[in-house]
């Protein structure tokens, strides 16, 4: 039997199979997917209406949105499924066809089978047969029934029943939709649950600005509105970060139309007092939530900084500078211009500021509005500039970019500092001077201003004619130009002034202010008066300042420093002995020697510094005027004192540097040893200089301070000045003494008004009582007095024996008269008001006082008569020199002019009658300006006022001043008497050229 070979279906049976194939697949198609659509909505609406009624969390609401995503996926496989279990197959498809249509002789089944082929049995005219029989058959049937529509109609009543169902609802509730579906798309944004409330929220006003007040309303609608609510803040991903409650709002304050439904309504309202950003919200309740709103907040300009920078008038010269500007507000000089920046918050489009003079501006009197210009490059800054023209104040509002003007302003003072006058002041010498008539006398003036100083003058008068006006050379002590000094000599001299004449001047600075309206401001000094007096004058007032203690205390001390230089020089020679020798011979010396030669050097060096300092203290005092008759051979010694210590002075330098010369020798011959073949004569010219130095004050006698001779003329100058010193100082007491008896004159002539009176009324009684007091503090002094000559006596005992003895036997006199005894009883009974009696004693201790008068007169002949034979040393004077001298010395100790009890170091207290300027004097020599240094006190040294406690009072009493004395300008208690007529007729004169 030959093999059948394939040969495809006929197209009829293929045709039949195929579109029965399509029918099935469109029905199996329509209810596979009506199933998956009905389960897959029932499954939505069961998620819709479980959230509605649950509020799902965020996370069940995920869970869920999976599980849909499962059903979903589920009936897509399901519909993949159905659809690859129908897909075209000829022999299932025949099956089908003749069990639908009926075909019991299977026919289309074996032709299927046959055309795909059979084995080598068959037979192949069978074969075609049948295949040919199955293709007839198959071009004659119907397919009208085909497929089961069963499952479909029941899928698409399923589908339709759950649509429905969703409508019913959705015609029902649509909020289950609205608001589940967001959330279901969105679980993790914010989207409100569904809830049957209503919620209607309102943000006044409609526009926010930043720092406004914002009020939000809340009516919240439904059948059963809450009692509470409350706002949720959220952030960005919408994630509460705060909340808040709200304040419900009584039903009167609804509108009418919303009033009638007050009962299922509510209406909550929140303030916020000060927006500051835009934030989203929701009003949440018990019976639900609302959906998200937005406070939009709009921003308004802001101050971030604020600073000032001053650019001050070009007269000034100052650097621009700037400053913080706040609330304190701006202090400048007037005429600056106040450049101002602003930063804002936000970019500008400009703003304003407004200065307000102030009401005692005469110049301005209306407000005037400078704009500001915001920085093209830089919108949030903005510049202006204002003019500081006077006092006032200033406030600044700012404009945003879309005109919203700032909410705050920044205001404050403004202080327009005018420019100062200048100020002057004439710093030495004081007010009024006296100055003599060979003198130059110069004056330093200062000058300040809050700005600068453009120049200084000076005016001056002679006797009050011929004022002129000089200009000044200034200079600036630093950097600082606002403070300027100046000076101008007077040359008396050249000016032709004689004693008796007056000058006055002042001096005047300018400032540099550019006024266009005028000149610069200007300041004068107080008016400064120079008296010009003889050059007798001056030294007489000189020697008030430095009497015959202060040449001896000044002596001591230059004695003192050449003692101090002899010790140092002693040492020197003693330590250069050792090395002397080997230094001759030019031998190398040991680092102990080397040692020793370093600290000579320095001991030559102390020595050579000290010695200088003393040569020069020498000279500037033999270049000060005499003013006594001793100081010409004084001076001739310190002359001679002076040039032989700068011998000695040379001497020590040069041994010095011959000693350094030959350190720096050594060095360089331990680092380079042998190298230098000049060492040992350096060692010699050492030893040379050294020798020098010794043999300089080893010359004869007179050739050295250190000269035999020398020492012996120093300490007889020593005795000669202490015993002028101790006679002043006697014959000081006497004067004291002298004035206590004028003193006690003077108060019993004012007892003696009461000599005749037997009562005494209240007012008498009150007085006799004052003189009783009066003649208390007298005996005090006179106490005080005799205790201080009987000290001075015994001091004095050794170089004045005869005037020691006169001063002892007054003091004992004083004793043996018991004038004190007098003295006390004068005070005891004017006090008890028995004042003729009180007068009986006190005219009895003025007549016992005044019995006193030769003696003092005598104790004051021996001191001048016994100083005679003394001064023969080497302060030797004439006879007239030795009387000259006492009267010098007497002039000392009371010249008229100065005033009892004052220093007259201090530069003031010397005082022109009639005046109440306080004078000083200078002159040549500079001694005024020295005096004080050496602890004087009241015109005598330490010594002199040890054991002298009340000299202050001595020196002030006025017990005893007549009136005519009294109103005399002239006029000092303590005063010689011999001096008072000179001294009254000499300050009447000056008074009397003052007027």
């Amino acid at each position: 039997m030959s093999q059948i070979t394939f040969t495809g279906i006929p197209s009829n049976l293929d045709t039949l199979l195929r579109r029965a194939t399509s029918r099935l697949l469109r029905v199996a198609m329509g209810w596979s997917t009506a199933r998956a659509l009905w389960v897959l909505l029932l499954v939505v609406l069961s998620m819709l209406l479980l959230d509605a009624a649950l509020h799902f969390a965020a996370w069940v609401r995920i869970s869920l949105n999976l599980l849909l995503l499962a059903v979903v996926l589920g009936g897509l496989g399901y519909i993949a499924w159905v659809l690859y279990a129908m897909r075209h197959d000829p022999r299932r498809a025949a099956i089908i066809v003749e069990q639908r249509l009926g075909i019991e002789n299977s026919q289309l089944i074996n032709a299927v089978q046959l055309s795909a082929g059979s084995g080598p049995q068959q037979s192949p005219a069978l074969v075609q047969a049948a295949i040919h029989g199955g293709d007839e058959l198959a071009g004659s049937l119907e397919l009208k029934n085909i497929a089961d529509t069963a499952p479909l109609k029941r899928a698409m009543r399923n589908l339709a029943l759950v649509i429905f169902t969703i409508l019913i609802v959705f015609i029902s509730a649509p909020g289950v939709f609205y608001a589940g579906i967001p959330r279901y798309l969105s679980p993790t944004a914010y989207n409100p649950p569904f809830t049957t409330l209503r919620f209607d929220v309102q943000i006044k006003p409609d526009r926010v600005l930043y720092g406004q007040r914002a009020t939000i309303h809340a009516g919240i609608f439904g059948g059963n509105a809450p009692s509470q609510a409350s706002i949720v803040f959220v952030d960005d991903e919408d994630q509460a970060t705060e909340r808040v409650a709200m304040s419900r709002t009584p039903v009167s304050s609804l509108s009418p139309e919303r009033r009638a439904t007050a009962a299922e309504s509510s209406l909550f309202v929140l303030t916020i007092d000060k927006a500051e950003q835009t934030r989203r919200f929701y009003i949440e309740t018990p019976g639900g939530q609302s959906k998200l709103y937005t406070l939009e907040v709009f921003p308004v300009p802001q101050f971030m900084e604020s600073s000032v920078r001053f650019v001050y008038p070009a007269y000034t010269a100052w650097p621009s500078d700037g400053q913080r500007l706040d609330a304190n507000g701006i202090r400048v000089l007037e005429g600056t211009d106040a450049a101002i920046t602003i930063t804002s918050n936000i970019n500008l489009s400009g703003g304003a500021l407004t200065f307000t003079p102030s009401g005692d501006n005469e110049e301005l009197t209306e407000a005037i509005t400078y704009e500001l210009t915001a920085r093209t490059d830089e919108p949030t800054i903005a510049d202006v500039t204002l003019p500081i023209r006077g006092d006032g104040e200033f406030s600044i509002t700012l404009r945003a970019y879309d005109g919203t003007p700032s909410n705050d302003q920044l205001a404050g003072a403004i202080d327009a500092v005018p420019d100062a006058r200048p100020r002057i002041d004439i710093t030495d010498p004081p007010q009024t001077v006296m100055v003599p008539e060979n003198h130059v006398l110069k004056v330093q003036i200062a000058a300040d201003d809050d700005v600068g100083i453009s120049k200084m003058q000076l005016t001056r008068s002679v006797n009050g004619w011929g004022s002129s006006t000089l200009g000044l050379a200034t200079a600036s002590p630093s950097e600082d130009k606002s403070r300027t000094n100046g000076a101008y000599t007077f040359d008396l001299p050249a000016l032709g002034v004689a004693p008796g004449d007056v000058i006055t001047y002042f001096a005047t600075a300018y400032d540099n202010r550019a006024d266009p309206n005028g000149p610069n401001q200007s300041a004068d000094s107080d008016l400064h008066v120079i008296q010009v007096i003889s050059i007798e004058e001056f030294l007489e007032y000189e020697r008030t300042k430095y009497r015959i203690d202060d040449i001896n205390e000044e002596f001591e001390d230059i004695t003192d420093q050449l003692n101090d230089l002899a010790e140092q020089r002693e040492q020197i020679l003693e330590e250069m002995k050792p090395l002397l020798e080997k230094l001759k011979k030019g031998e190398p010396l040991t680092d102990q020697e080397k040692q020793q030669l370093e600290a000579l050097k320095q001991k030559l060096a102390d020595f050579e510094a000290q010695a200088a300092e003393l040569r020069k203290q020498l000279e500037e005092r033999a270049k000060m005027p005499e003013l006594y008759e001793i100081e010409k051979p004084y001076t001739d010694m310190l002359k001679k004192l002076a040039e032989d210590l700068a011998k000695q002075e040379q001497k020590a330098r040069e041994a010095k540097e011959a000693l350094e010369e030959l350190q720096k020798q050594e060095q360089q011959e331990l680092k380079e040893p042998g190298q230098n073949a000049s060492l040992p004569q350096t060692r010699k010219s050492a030893a040379v200089k050294l020798e020098e130095f010794a043999k300089e004050g080893q010359q004869p006698d007179g050739q050295s301070p250190f000269g035999q001779e020398m020492q012996e003329q120093v300490e007889q100058t020593k005795e000669q000045l202490k015993q002028m010193e101790m006679a002043d100082r006697l014959m000081s007491h006497l004067d004291e003494l002298a004035a206590i008896i004028e003193a006690q004159r003077s108060l019993e002539q004012r007892l003696s008004v009461f000599e005749s009176k037997e009562e005494l009324d209240a007012a008498e009684q009150l007085r006799a009582r004052e003189l009783g007091t009066e003649q208390q503090e007298l005996r005090k002094l006179l106490e005080q007095t005799k205790e201080d000559m009987k000290a001075a006596a015994e001091e004095a005992e050794e170089l004045l024996p005869k005037m020691s003895a006169s001063a002892k036997d007054i003091v004992q006199k004083i004793d043996d008269l018991a004038v004190v005894r007098d003295m006390n009883d004068a005070t005891r009974l004017a006090s008890a008001g028995e004042a003729r009696t009180a007068h009986t004693a006190s005219d009895s201790a003025a007549d016992k006082l005044e019995s006193l008068i030769t003696k003092c007169e005598e104790c004051k002949n021996q001191g001048q008569g016994q100083g005679q034979g003394q001064i023969d040393g080497p302060l030797k004077l004439t006879p007239e020199q030795r009387q000259k001298m006492m009267q010098q010395m007497a002039q000392a100790r009371g010249v008229p002019g100065t005033t009892p009890g004052n220093n007259p170091g201090s530069g003031s207290g010397y005082s022109q009658g009639g005046s109440q300027a306080p004078m000083s004097v200078r002159g040549p020599g500079g001694r005024s300006d020295d005096r004080g240094k050496r602890g004087r006190r009241n015109g005598r040294s330490d010594q002199a006022n040890a054991g002298s406690a009340d000299d202050s009072a001595r020196e002030s009493i006025d017990a005893g001043v007549s009136e005519s004395r009294e109103a005399s300008s002239g006029y000092i208690v303590g005063v010689p008497e011999e001096f008072r007529d000179e001294a009254e007729a000499y300050f009447r004169r000056i008074a009397d050229e003052n007027k």
